[in-house]
């Protein structure tokens, strides 16, 4: 990051805001099999969840075939929770952000709203607009 310019502010924000992922390695299977739960795999050249597994729901099966693709291992992350009335009930969604990029300039940023892994199926699950509200002095948004 230091290569394109990336200030030490800004990189200590994204190493630690960004999961730890690195590619598997057969060599390391031992090692990682028994807290394999630590982690979400997925392959390389995929997008979204297409093929996605949590190393908590993994077979030695499934396990096995993963270390014959090429593979990504990243460190699982607790999702986003909001909660929702909804018929005058307390629900609880999952948010996922998303900032859609394309050639470096942003598309579009949403969230997306699941309720029990059952997406859209729900009321009250969905897309929802992001606004992006600049800081008042142009500090930061760590400093919001």
């Amino acid at each position: 990051m230091i290569d394109i310019g990336v200030d030490e502010k800004t990189r200590a924000i994204l190493v630690n805001g960004i999961a730890h992922t690195t590619t598997v390695d057969p060599d390391d299977a031992d090692t990682f099999m028994g807290y394999r739960q630590a982690f979400v795999f997925k392959p390389a050249k995929g997008y979204g969840s297409k093929a996605a597994y949590r190393g908590d729901k993994l077979t030695k099966r499934v396990f096995g075939e993963i270390l014959q693709m090429t593979m990504l291992r990243r460190n699982w992350l607790q999702p986003s929770e909001r909660q929702l009335e909804i018929e005058n009930k307390i629900v609880d969604f999952k948010l996922d952000l998303r900032h859609y990029v394309y050639k470096g300039q942003t598309q579009l940023i949403s969230a997306v709203y699941i309720r029990d892994n059952h997406q859209f199926r729900h009321t009250g699950g969905g897309f929802a607009q992001v606004m992006v509200v600049p800081c008042r002095d142009n500090s930061s948004i760590d400093s919001v």
